[in-house]
């Protein structure tokens, strides 16, 4: 059975790397193991045997240094594949442009045998 329960943090308890809540918006889930989970946004950090534990892996997660948005993520992705696409796009056009050259030249000497 899974207990949620407010509990008071003998150690630090970072915010939320996902929407900023504080440490009174945090709770630990017990069960088998805790686990600390945000009461805003629902995100769960890692699993741990014991209360600190679980904080201790809660804290060490790699904050985000802004939040972004999904569809700034997707506008990103978008921007960076059509970059590749373009690239080689640029790239087969300036081999075909160079195939092309070769054929013409070579039709030009066979013209003038």
């Amino acid at each position: 059975m899974l207990v949620t329960r407010h509990v008071e943090f003998n150690i630090p308890v970072f915010d939320c790397i996902f929407c900023g809540q504080a440490e009174d918006g945090l709770s630990v889930s017990c069960g088998t193991l805790e686990q600390v989970w945000c009461e805003t946004c629902g995100a769960t950090g890692p699993k741990g045997r014991t209360k600190e534990e679980a904080i201790s892996k809660w804290n060490t997660r790699i904050p985000q240094q802004e939040k972004v948005s999904e569809e700034e993520n997707i506008d990103t992705f978008e921007k960076e594949l059509i970059k590749i696409v373009v690239k080689q796009i640029e790239e087969e056009k300036k081999e075909y442009m160079g195939s092309l050259a070769r054929r013409i030249e070579a039709e030009r000497k066979f013209d003038n045998m």
